[in-house]
């Protein structure tokens, strides 16, 4: 899937009144911020701050969430049109809010929504696919809400397997960390205990000195 980097800023800003504001808002840069915040609240001037970096994408955690909320909104009797315009409202970031608003926007030309999402080129042949069936069968909202399930299971699964995955990691490096000091300070001092009583190292523990 596509990435599309935008960064959070942090601002204050002063309004013709005098009046101070501040806040957090993500833009794809400073002049896109500043454009916002001119336009929306009378802005005099600001003074943002690059505040952290954050990958706004269109990825598989937020497919999951949207499909399961298409799926509430669908459930409450709205059209289509209409449920996505909510969605895209309740999107906090600009680049999924157009991402929604482009596939309201093929809705409202007459076209379906699996013709729709295939057009974003974000979602799979067989996410479409079972999206076609629950529009010919009449059962749209069941099949999103399959959908989100299997994406939900799917992330999980993810998530399981990466800590399966880390832990060993973690495992072996504190085992070479706890080596390395026993080596460097612990072993040594057997060596110092041993000469003191004039008495020979054991043969493993001096290979593991030399």
């Amino acid at each position: 899937m596509r990435k599309i980097q935008v960064k959070l800023y942090r601002w204050q800003a002063v309004t013709d009144s005098q009046q101070t504001h501040q806040g957090i808002n993500s833009a794809l840069n400073q002049q896109a911020l500043e454009c916002d915040l001119f336009s929306r609240d009378k802005i005099k001037r600001y003074y943002p701050s690059l505040y952290q970096r954050y990958r706004s994408r269109i990825n598989s955690h937020f497919i999951s969430q949207w499909t399961r909320q298409l799926a509430t909104l669908l459930s409450a009797q709205l059209p289509l049109a209409e449920a996505l315009a909510i969605s895209a409202e309740a999107s906090p970031f600009c680049l999924q809010q157009q991402f929604i608003l482009s596939i309201n926007q093929d809705i409202k030309q007459g076209l379906s929504l699996s013709q729709s999402l295939k057009n974003t080129q974000h979602f799979d042949a067989t996410y479409i696919a079972m999206i076609q069936a629950g529009e010919v069968s009449g059962q749209l909202i069941d099949t999103l809400i399959t959908l989100a399930n299997d994406q939900e299971r799917q992330t999980a699964l993810k998530k399981r397997l990466n800590i399966a995955l880390i832990y060993p990691v973690i495992i072996s490096i504190f085992s070479c960390i706890i080596t390395f000091a026993m080596l460097q300070f612990i072993v040594p001092q057997f060596k110092q205990f041993y000469a003191a009583l004039n008495t020979p190292l054991p043969r493993l523990t001096e290979l593991i000195l030399t």
